[in-house]
């Protein structure tokens, strides 16, 4: 199976998940194993891994699958549907933040803002967990653990529950090297607190006990499976020197003496990456339904628990309690997986809910609008859906820790901005942990280079006052004195990048000093990082020469050159390349440095939204959308980086000659001109594919009977609308398809009747392809499943958008002919025309130099390098090009002289020509346009409905009705705001100034019905006001339905509404 088949049929592209359930007694220890019980046979495998089957083809037979030559992987395939994970950034794992949150103030009495947020994670499960140390106003530590009912802890029970220790080991520990008054009677108190407390926990065995009396108080749960002892002392002593240095660096945060770490800057992120979410939500997933299998088969047992022996109730429930795990988990995870991946949310309740920093929205559909939209959704990294709503602009703002990291101009405008970025195009994200042999090189290294160890038998530890932590991953592995840490991180870092002493490649070297380059305090220390999700991009190292991964967290303290230019005394790295702080799409705009940078940022997203030549393989697709352009061309101005990915493979634009000029009156603004000639070439000519999707099963079991079949006796429709329909009532690859024509029938036979299905839409269309999916194709009575593809034409029509590779977007505003365009003396013709006002107020000085440069390599036969930063104020690009067009015999600043062409006269003004590369925007008056004379009304109100597909009306709101009013426009302000809408007649009593009043007297009593105010065709003559006796005082007027509806619901609520007419007024209005 190939993802094709995957996406034609509708299901999952994955392969079979199984699991195997352990079951231990507590009471004997021994273990039940229950193996491969069958959770999902189609969980999702993502496209291009190791699982996938298309990595094994070469191109050609990728071509001959129906798959793409180009296949850049990388989303999942869920129900026939493409979802790609959204790539979210996170707080730092395994590092201790000091920050202020005031809500913290909230959680016990006497807690202040103030406290250490770590987020751990496990080094091979990849589970997180969320642990916060609070600080207390009488100096009182707490640790804040636990999901979803939170436990407060006195942080010196956790202390001595991870490490033999007695309280003035502990004293001694927490005021290393501290001559801080305050911080001493702090101690002091936080250990009369926890005695306070605790009384009787003297060693480690007692705070276990006591830990497990407040986690699991019905069943106390102790360390003494059998594990190796080694590892569990050591993995004690690194959580112990972690949580110690916490409780220091929370004691010195308080005081002042350290800054508060900003979450929002980019080196203290990491990258929420999709084997994370995996990690934390399947294995989640799973248990939630292994639970609900134990309580099934609790609840069946409940009864015989008193009667039956308990190694015959053992065995009963093993025996029931493996049927359940297969019926329950082979029905219930598959819906909760599905779900996530196709909603992208979490189905898991509390208390197994996974600790992310998000829940929701994890995926979001693959949108294959052109390759380049395609290649953005692997880049993005979002902040969250948290942040969405937030009016802060704090998490929007790009510090300087971005750089290099994030492209500043690829961001999109708006509500996202900020929220939503995309990596820049060298940085790449780490995967893979370093392997355990690097983690004991860089140990054993940082010994030879003089770190002291930081913990021993004899329980040594950091003094923070005159020792600087050094941390690996999080653990504390050892410590060094201020004055040698500069220089243990440098020697470090030249042993790292020269490769020969088995370092990690990625590992990150983060030297903090006491105060950074803008005098903010930091707590001096040491961290490396070799962990996965972060973010690391290449640079020189100065010393060797050589090509460095460096991390987000170490450059803010590193001395990096952009050019030999900036090159310092003190500078160690050098940017490879001037270009790599963009990204993949920022680096595709030619002079891109001359621009002003809204433009920058306009034409990433634009170029996002273009037509192209989206796929080589149009015909296996079944997506419900397509836009294809027709005739694209290659740039003829391209960067060096046009050639990084296939980007000429899925060119989405086409090399214009466009001429600056004020023409014709047609050019006004943003409207453009086009030659007509040049649109009867092709020019900018695109087609739209739309596909139906039929699935004859969907509903109950009854109407699976429903079959695909063509009749002509169906009395509803004339014989000659099926003409074209098959003999399956599928209808032929080329039939032509007008508003109402039938493109398929079916029977149905719950209504014992044919069932044609309409093509709806205004425009016309061509059958392009149709797909059975049945396992027996050639009996078509057992057909359920078939996928339609229909071909639109869209070529350029009045109102369409067309953008240049500069933000320099437009409408075509006519198809001029080409007799009447101003043509140049060699009998060159502008395809485009626009206004020379687009150019100063918006400085898109990169579309001019475009169009020299695209005009010298037209006459050279060369592609232009338009990679920015490639030209100096010594070397411009105004020279470079102008002297080639000078070569030529062309005006050396690219100008040239036009005739006019309806006069045939010279312009009086030399005019701006040359090349530039155009887009057309998938933005389309056919898909947009709406209008409408009469149609469907509100049943209510008797106002038009809302909404295109509905055939509703076009809003006209208060700022529209300002802006007619501003003009005087009185006559169009009651067209569109009464006549248009909901234009009613009533009958008012002039007397009593009521409408609700007016009746029709019944010729035998003398009352009848009231008429409630309708003054339609009725005759005033006939009706009357039964509180004022008699019809000589009713008039008819005009007034909305609205307001009619709203009388009537007043009046409902015993409101009187009264209405003053004038009572000289005509009778009939």
């Amino acid at each position: 199976m190939y993802p094709k088949d995957a996406r034609i049929a509708g299901v999952n592209y994955g392969g079979s998940l199984k699991a195997t359930i352990l079951l231990k007694n507590e009471e004997t220890g021994a273990i039940e194993r229950i193996p491969d019980i069958q959770l999902m046979e189609d969980f999702p495998v993502m496209i291009n891994s190791s699982f996938c089957n298309l990595p094994k083809l070469s191109p050609k037979q990728k071509m001959l699958q129906g798959e793409e030559e180009h296949e850049s992987g990388g989303y999942f395939v869920v129900r026939g549907s493409e979802v790609v994970y959204r790539l979210l950034t996170q707080q730092r794992a395994n590092f201790p933040f000091a920050i202020t949150r005031p809500s913290w103030m909230g959680y016990k009495e006497d807690f202040t803002d103030k406290g250490i947020l770590v987020r751990c994670r496990h080094p091979k499960t990849l589970i997180t967990r969320l642990v916060n140390i609070h600080y207390r106003r009488d100096g009182v530590v707490f640790m804040r653990a636990g999901n979803p009912v939170p436990f407060y802890i006195n942080i010196v029970l956790a202390l001595k529950a991870l490490r033999e220790c007695s309280d003035r080991d502990l004293f001694l520990l927490l005021t290393a090297g501290t001559k801080n008054k305050v911080t001493l009677d702090r101690v002091v108190e936080l250990l009369g607190d926890f005695r306070k407390t605790f009384p009787t926990v003297q060693t480690r065995e007692d705070a276990i006990i006591a830990l497990g009396t407040i986690y699991d108080p019905h069943g106390l749960r102790r360390l003494e499976e059998p594990v190796d002892k080694n590892k569990l002392i050591k993995s004690g002593y690194e959580k112990f020197d972690f949580l110690v240095y916490c409780v220091q660096k929370l004691y010195k945060f308080v005081d002042g003496e350290i800054a508060e770490e900003n979450l929002d800057d980019f080196d203290n992120h990491e990258l929420l990456t999709v084997g994370e979410v995996l990690s934390n939500v399947i294995p989640l997933i799973i248990y939630n339904k292994i639970q609900l299998a134990h309580g099934t088969c609790a609840k069946l047992l409940m009864k015989s628990a008193t009667t039956m022996q308990p190694d015959m109730l053992e065995q009963k429930y093993l025996a029931l309690f493996r049927d359940k795990c297969k019926s329950i988990l082979s029905k219930a995870c598959p819906n909760d997986i599905n779900r996530l991946f196709s909603v992208g949310d979490v189905s898991v309740s509390a208390p197994f809910r996974p600790e992310l920093s998000q829940t929701r929205a994890l995926f979001t559909k693959l949108e294959r609008i052109n390759f380049l939209r395609v290649i953005s959704h692997f880049r993005a990294t979002h902040r969250g859906i948290a942040f969405l709503d937030s009016n802060s602009t704090r998490m929007r703002r790009l510090t300087p820790s971005f750089w290099g990291f994030i492209c500043p101009v690829h961001s999109p405008d708006g509500h996202l901005c900020g929220l939503v970025n995309h990596l820049s195009q060298t940085t790449e994200i780490v995967t893979h942990q370093a392997k355990p042999k690097e983690l004991r090189s860089v140990v054993e290294m940082c010994l030879k280079l003089g770190m002291l160890p930081s913990s021993t038998e004899k329980c040594i530890s950091v003094s923070i006052e005159d020792e600087a932590p050094v941390m690996l991953d999080g653990a504390i592995i050892g410590k060094v004195s201020h004055d040698k840490l500069q220089n243990l991180a440098d020697q470090l870092r030249y042993c790292k990048v020269s490769g020969k002493y088995g370092l990690p490649k990625f590992m990150e070297i983060a030297c903090q000093p006491k105060y950074s380059a803008m005098d903010i305090p930091y707590l001096p220390q040491l961290n490396i990082f070799t962990d996965i999700a972060r973010a690391v991009r290449p640079v020189r190292y100065l010393p060797t020469g050589q090509d460095e991964w460096i991390g987000s967290a170490e450059q803010v303290f590193m001395n990096i050159a952009v050019t030999v230019e900036d090159i310092k005394p003190n500078t160690t790295h050098m940017e490879i390349d001037p270009t790599n702080f963009m990204s993949f799409l920022g680096n595709l705009t030619p002079f891109c440095n001359f621009n002003q940078s809204p433009r920058c940022i306009y034409q990433c997203q634009m170029a996002k939204q273009s037509m192209a030549a989206v796929f080589h393989s149009v015909d296996h697709r079944v997506d419900t959308k397509l836009f294809d352009m027709k005739l694209p061309q290659k740039p003829l101005t391209r960067t060096k980086h046009q050639t990084d990915l296939p980007f000429d493979e899925f060119n989405n634009g086409c090399n214009a000659v466009v001429a600056v000029i004020s023409y014709t009156g047609y050019d006004m603004e943003d409207a453009m001109i086009m030659n007509k000639t040049s649109y009867e070439r092709g020019m900018m000519h695109g087609t739209v594919f739309k596909t139906e999707d039929i699935d004859l099963t969907e509903g109950t079991a009854f109407l699976t009977n429903r079959v695909f079949d063509k009749t002509e006796m169906d009395s509803d429709y004339q014989a000659k609308e099926f003409e074209d329909l098959d003999y399956d009532g599928l209808p032929e690859v080329g039939l032509p398809l007008d508003e109402g024509s039938i493109f398929a029938n079916y029977y149905d036979p719950e209504k014992q009747k044919f069932m044609p299905m309409k093509w709806k839409d205004v425009d016309s269309a061509t059958v392009h392809s149709v797909k059975v999916i049945a396992t027996d194709p050639s009996d078509y009575k057992k057909v359920k499943h078939a996928s339609i593809t229909f071909r639109l034409n869209r070529n350029p029509i009045i109102g369409d958008k067309f953008s240049s590779r500069h933000g320099q977007k437009g409408v075509l505003s006519i198809l001029w002919p080409q007799e009447d365009m101003p043509f140049t003396d060699g009998g060159i013709v502008p395809d485009i025309v626009i206004n020379p006002h687009a150019f100063p107020s918006r400085m898109t000085i990169g579309m001019l130099v475009e169009s020299m440069s695209s005009k010298a390599g037209a006459l050279h036969g060369y592609f232009p390098d338009a990679t920015p930063f490639s030209f100096s104020e010594e070397n411009t690009a105004v020279d470079h090009f102008g002297e080639q067009l000078k070569k030529a015999g062309y005006n050396y600043h690219g100008n040239e002289v036009m005739y006019s062409g309806a006069l045939g006269t010279t312009l009086k003004a030399d005019i701006y020509m040359g090349v530039v590369y155009y887009q057309r925007l998938r933005h389309m008056v056919s898909d947009k346009y709406q209008c409408r004379v009469g149609g469907p009304t509100n049943a209510i109100t008797h106002q038009p409905v809302k909404g295109r597909k509905k055939a509703g009306g076009v809003r006209m709101g208060e700022m529209e009705r300002d802006a007619l009013v501003a003009y005087g426009a009185a006559a169009v302000v009651k067209d569109r705001f009464f006549d248009c809408t909901d234009s009613s007649t009533a009958i008012v009593c002039t007397c009593c100034n009521q409408m609700n009043t007016i009746v029709k007297p019944d010729m035998g009593t003398g009352s009848g019905p009231i008429v409630s105010g309708s003054g339609i065709g009725a005759n005033l003559d006939e009706l009357l006001c039964c509180v004022c006796k008699t019809n000589q005082h009713l008039r008819t007027i005009y007034i909305p339905y609205t307001t009619k509806y709203l009388h009537s619901e007043l009046a409902a609520m015993g409101v009187n509404l009264k209405i003053c007419v004038d009572e000289h007024t005509s009778r009939n209005m």
